[in-house]
This record gives structure tokens, C-alpha cells and sequence, in this order.
């Protein structure tokens, strides 16, 4: 994903399970952290109007990361801190998304679910399933 200013480029690396962040103009690496214990699938920024949460003075800029072993984590891209797992899906997460306002995460995932979490509370608020009587049903992709 590329961060809503355009100047960092993330990578999550299912092999390395890395999560990489990419300062192209200066060819640096701002971020390199053990992303997921079976590696990174997808990830998201948090958009520019929603991304500063304000402690005092100082202000984050958000990243959503899924998981092969089904877990969602939020980052602080500045710190590289993992401040947030939420650990409700059982089979892997394919896609992460924020909402407009960058006040909730969205997760689909292979097992069936798409989850919504709230990223100032920390908390699973909503759980969407589709109606299928074989259980075959599975999520690849969010979008807000």
C-alpha cells in the first residue's frame, strides 16, 4: 500500500513475515518489523483525515496488517509499534481496509467473516457473515 501522502510504500512479506516501510524519495527503510508469526497477507495506511490520533502533541500515522494466521494488528509507523491485535478470525485475513475516518479496521478473511474494529477502543464491534449452508463462502477482498 502507499501512504495516503504518497511518500511511503508498505510491504507485507508472507515469506520474511516482515512488515516493510519504504521512504522512496530518500531510498531508506523506515520501518522493518516481525510482522505475523506465519507472515503478512495484507495491509492498509489509515487515511490522512482520520490518521492523527493526538496524545498531547504527538500524532501517528496508522497501519492495518492481516495475517496468515488470522490475527489484525495496528501499527504506529513512526514508533513501529504494534499497539493493537485482534485475534477473532480463524483462518487468514485477506484483506484490511480503514474507513474514511480511519476510526475503524476492516478485516475479511478465508474463514467466512468480515470484522469490524474499532481502532480507538480497541475492540471487535460488528461481525458480518454470508448466509451459506455448505460453509464454503469465503472474503479475499474489503473496501470502505
Amino acid at each position: 500500500d502507499i501512504s495516503p501522502g504518497g511518500d511511503w510504500i508498505c510491504i507485507g512479506s508472507a515469506h520474511a513475515r516482515q512488515l516493510l516501510v519504504y521512504e522512496w524519495r530518500s531510498e531508506t527503510w523506515i520501518l522493518k518489523q516481525q510482522g505475523h508469526h506465519h507472515g503478512v497477507r495484507c495491509v492498509a495506511y489509515s487515511p490522512l483525515a482520520g490518521s492523527t490520533i493526538t496524545a498531547g502533541q504527538n500524532h501517528r500515522q496508522l497501519l492495518a496488517t492481516g495475517g496468515m494466521e488470522g490475527k489484525v494488528k495496528l501499527w504506529d509507523t513512526v514508533s513501529g509499534f504494534c499497539y493493537a491485535t485482534f485475534a477473532d478470525h480463524t483462518s487468514t485475513v485477506e484483506g484490511v481496509c480503514f474507513t474514511p475516518t480511519g476510526n475503524a479496521v476492516i478485516s475479511a478473511s478465508l474463514d467466512g467473516s468480515v470484522r469490524a474494529y474499532d481502532s480507538l477502543r480497541y475492540r471487535n464491534f460488528r461481525v458480518m457473515t454470508a448466509p451459506s449452508s455448505s460453509g464454503l463462502v469465503q472474503f479475499t477482498t474489503v473496501s470502505v
